[in-house]
């Protein structure tokens, strides 16, 4: 199973009031990667990622809600996930204000 959201439409909008999901023995690349959050009153629990990895993505693992949203998350286990991101991605990261970083820019 190969799991790409900016790919794959259907891997969007994990979020509505999810409890009991299991990702395990998954790639995602070049996308944000394995993200959990983003979307408001949500109820998201027993959430479990397995055996997975995430190549080249944005975040690699992450959890996050943007103000004004507002939600409740428990459980939320990330469980032998391997990255790999490149210093390319780092910098996209760091340029699109999702982490501030200490200084780097984007490599041309």
């Amino acid at each position: 199973f190969r799991a790409n959201p900016s790919r794959r439409p259907e891997m969007r909008g994990l979020c509505r009031a999810r409890l009991q999901v299991l990702v395990e023995n998954c790639i995602t690349a070049d996308g944000n990667g394995y993200v959990i959050g983003t979307s408001d009153n949500c109820s998201i629990h027993n959430i479990t990622f397995r055996n997975s990895f995430a190549n080249d993505t944005t975040f690699g693992c992450h959890i996050k809600f943007k103000p004004p949203q507002t939600g409740r998350l428990s459980n939320v286990t990330f469980e032998n996930i391997q990255v790999f991101q490149s210093a390319w991605a780092t910098a996209r990261r760091v340029a699109n204000g999702d982490h501030h970083g200490s200084g780097s820019t984007v490599p041309k």
